[in-house]
């Protein structure tokens, strides 16, 4: 480790924080330094500014970023985890989250446009049964309407023919 590096580390560990002159080395050291995780709210919202600070997420809430990292922090098995491990998985599921609103916008237009064309090719064909079946064209037919005059003329068909 240089002289530099080493007294910019201690500078972040006495202060807390890094100055604008600190040498990414040095801030990669800091992300893959294992943490113990907070204990206490005051410690909790430290610890979750400096990772979200760290993750800078475009248009995320604070709010939901904390949701987040609390979730996270739940579900891991031991006391300590690098911060980095935190925001990756923080990008991770913003990335995910944005990605599964495309699938869905995309699911909803298919859908859509299925059930246009389900509702064009039934109005065509009852509009083709109508003059098949005799159906009054004044009336609005239905698919059900083409039916029961099917069966209609089925059962004239059969007790016509047992005659």
């Amino acid at each position: 480790m240089k002289v530099t590096d080493w007294f910019y580390a201690m500078h972040a560990r006495i202060t807390g924080r890094n100055s604008i002159n600190t040498p990414v080395s040095v801030i990669t050291d800091q992300l893959l330094e294992k943490r113990p995780l907070p204990m206490g709210m005051i410690e909790f919202h430290e610890w979750s500014n400096r990772i979200i600070a760290g993750a800078c997420i475009p248009g995320a809430t604070v709010e939901s970023q904390k949701f987040s990292l609390a979730h996270m922090a739940t579900t891991l098995q031991h006391p300590f985890e690098c911060d980095g491990w935190f925001i990756n998985k923080l990008r991770k599921a913003a990335t995910d989250q944005t990605c599964r609103a495309y699938l869905d916008e995309v699911q909803d237009k298919a859908r859509a446009r299925l059930k246009s064309q389900a509702e064009k090719t039934e109005a065509e064909f009852v509009s083709g049964q109508i003059n098949s079946i005799g159906i009054d064209a004044e009336k609005p037919a239905t698919v059900s309407s083409i039916r029961e005059k099917r069966a209609e003329k089925k059962e004239v068909a059969k007790t016509d023919g047992g005659i």
